[in-house]
């Protein structure tokens, strides 16, 4: 899994914050460049946290299953409910 660049990160937390600052039913109430500042944090914070849930999802695969061909629709339908699972263990669910 590829992570996104600082800039990256940062463009996003603008983008969320302008949307925020512009939306009608939302009034902002501290200074805009502490609010990028946390929402960049809390955008790191999570794919630090999906990047660690890949690693394992991915160790797991390696070990517990017979060899199945990443990217195969075998290998997506394991992948994707080990990672449930791990979200589930964070007490975190996917859509």
């Amino acid at each position: 899994m590829r992570r996104l660049s600082r800039e990256k990160i940062h463009r996003l937390a603008e983008i969320v914050v302008d949307v925020l600052q512009k939306h009608p039913g939302v009034t902002v109430r501290r200074d805009l460049r502490q609010l990028r500042w946390d929402v960049f944090t809390w955008i790191d914070q999570v794919l630090q946290m999906d990047e660690a849930i890949d690693a394992r999802v991915r160790e797991k695969l390696s070990r517990a299953y017979r060899h199945v061909p990443e990217g195969s629709s075998e290998w997506q339908i394991l992948y994707r409910r080990l990672y449930d699972e791990e979200l589930q263990g964070l007490g975190k669910y996917r859509r």
